[in-house]
Formats: structure tokens, C-alpha cells, sequence
């Protein structure tokens, strides 16, 4: 793997590794760590969205959010996670919409937590799934515009928030997966281990 994170897609949107390490078939962030990756068209995402992560966190109130998925809440997308295990997702039109998980949805720390966040534009929704269950939807009302800014995983660039725990997977779809898309793909997820 050396210090990039392989794109299996064909788009190769490989990711350059600052300081995470490779652990049991993970990436541990110890919470100044994080992966970079240069923007591309297939990455301007301002469509319907899927982003599935599995995440391992470590230590969930250790500062005040954790960043898991950024490119720019003013824009396409970024998922960040709360000190209260809450996740929050961000889009915007140059200025950001916040979208808060549904009530009852939470991290657990020293666990693996498959996530599932889905943006449908036909309903104007965010939809939320955890650990192959769905958690219910938050409409939104603005439409993202895309940027030229780059993607950053663990850590929402600028700040410091940044992850600490694991990252497992990260799969990005331009497209909104269905439910039943969903329970198959979070069945189809590796397991980890204990970490």
C-alpha cells in the first residue's frame, strides 16, 4: 500500500496517507492524521449521493467533531461526526446546509459502525442507515454546487477535527442507492476484527 490509499474505481482517485498507518486491514487515525485526495470531476458530486463508511471510533468525545468525509459543506459534501456520536452532513450552494442524523442514531466507540448517508435530490431527503438498518430521512432545500476544493478522510481540512480511530472502508456512488442496495452492501462489508 507505501503512503497511498488505492481507488478501486475507475475513476483512480488515488489518496495520499499523512501519518495513518495500516492496522489488521484498517487505517488507524490517531487524531492528527489524515488522507488526501486531489479533486476530480467524478469527485464534484452534486447529485444524488451515497456515502458508505465503516468507522471504528476510538475515543467519540475526545474533541468536539471528528471529521470523516470532507470536500466542503459549503458545496458537495462532508459527513463529520459529533462528540455525542451524532453525525452531521453538510452540502451548500456556496453557503452550507446542515443536516443532522436522526434522533436515536449514534456512533458507538470501539465498535465498527457501518454508515450509510444518501442523498436523493427527488425527494430533497438525506437519508441515514446504520449498521445495514435505516434510520430515516432529513429533507434539505438547497441544491450543492460543485468546487475545486480536494477530499480529505479523518479530518475536515482547516480545522482540528480530526478522526481518531479507524476507517475501514469508503465507497462514494454518484447515484442513491436504494434500501434493499443497502442491506446488500452492509452485508457484503469485511469485517475488522476487534481493533
Amino acid at each position: 500500500m507505501g503512503s497511498y490509499w488505492p481507488d478501486l474505481s475507475r475513476y483512480v482517485n488515488n489518496g495520499r496517507i499523512y501519518g495513518a498507518q495500516l492496522r489488521e486491514g484498517a487505517l488507524w487515525f490517531s487524531g492528527d492524521d489524515h488522507i488526501y485526495i486531489n479533486n476530480s470531476k467524478s469527485l464534484q458530486i452534486t447529485g444524488d449521493l451515497t456515502i458508505f463508511i465503516t468507522v471504528y471510533p476510538f475515543d467519540i468525545d475526545a474533541v468536539s467533531r471528528q471529521g470523516l468525509v470532507f470536500k466542503h459543506y459549503n458545496y458537495e459534501y462532508e459527513l463529520i461526526m459529533n462528540n455525542d456520536g451524532s453525525l452531521t452532513f453538510y452540502h451548500g450552494d456556496g453557503s452550507w446546509e446542515e443536516i443532522n442524523s436522526p434522533s436515536g442514531m449514534a456512533m458507538t466507540e470501539k465498535v465498527w459502525n457501518r454508515i450509510g448517508i444518501v442523498r436523493k435530490m427527488d425527494d430533497m431527503a438525506v437519508h441515514f442507515y446504520q449498521n445495514g438498518q435505516y434510520m430515516g430521512a432529513v429533507s434539505f432545500t438547497k441544491t450543492p454546487v460543485a468546487s475545486s476544493y480536494p477530499v480529505t478522510i479523518g479530518w475536515r481540512r482547516g480545522t482540528s477535527f480530526y478522526l481518531l480511530g479507524f476507517i475501514g472502508e469508503l465507497l462514494l456512488f454518484n447515484t442513491a442507492l436504494t434500501q434493499e442496495q443497502m442491506r446488500i452492501l452492509d452485508e457484503l462489508t469485511s469485517p475488522y476484527g476487534t481493533a
